[in-house]
């Protein structure tokens, strides 16, 4: 049992780090195992699809975790992770683009596999290789909220090629 217990466990977590590596990342080893652990020992899955375990994840850190010591913006790192996932794997109609030519006559036509997300904290911006990567690292520290705090709107979508894109925008001003 003990075996069939590993495996288990092994399969989960691998298929948490193809999605989550910046969370990953960011937590270490360490602590990234104990949330695994949580999330196995707590959270009850609702499907039996092995792809939808990192949607599950999301859901139990949105409804079920509640670990102080967890970064403020955990949620929503792995939320954006997330998506980048959903978009990869969303069924779209393509609509064909007529250009006759001339590009500039056209009305625009938005990618079909598109979303609009909004962060408290800039989490597209959070990651190895971006040049502020460590004053992330220390998040435990005190006024790090109102330090790193910053509304961040991104709009995400799926380009030709099929792979997940991501624009920082401005906040969107709704005119009625």
């Amino acid at each position: 049992m003990d075996i069939y217990a590993g495996l288990l466990r092994n399969k989960i977590e691998d298929s948490l780090l193809s999605c989550f590596p910046i969370s990953h990342g960011l937590l270490g080893e360490r602590r990234w195992e104990n949330l695994v652990e949580d999330f196995i020992a707590r959270h009850r899955c609702l499907s039996p699809f092995y792809r939808q375990i990192p949607d599950e994840f999301i859901n139990f850190l949105q409804h079920e975790r509640s670990d102080p010591s967890d970064p403020p913006f955990l949620n929503e790192l792995a939320h954006f992770e997330w998506m980048e996932l959903v978009l990869a794997i969303a069924q779209a109609e393509e609509k064909p683009m007529e250009n006759n030519g001339d590009l500039l006559k056209n009305r625009i036509i938005f990618m079909p596999v598109r979303t609009l997300l909004r962060y408290a904290y800039p989490v597209h911006r959070i990651g190895p290789e971006q040049h502020d990567w460590q004053k992330w690292q220390p998040w435990r520290q005190e006024s790090f909220q109102e330090r790193m705090q910053e509304e961040t709107y991104v709009f995400g979508f799926r380009d030709r090629d099929d792979q997940a894109q991501f624009l920082e925008i401005n906040a969107p001003r709704l005119h009625v």
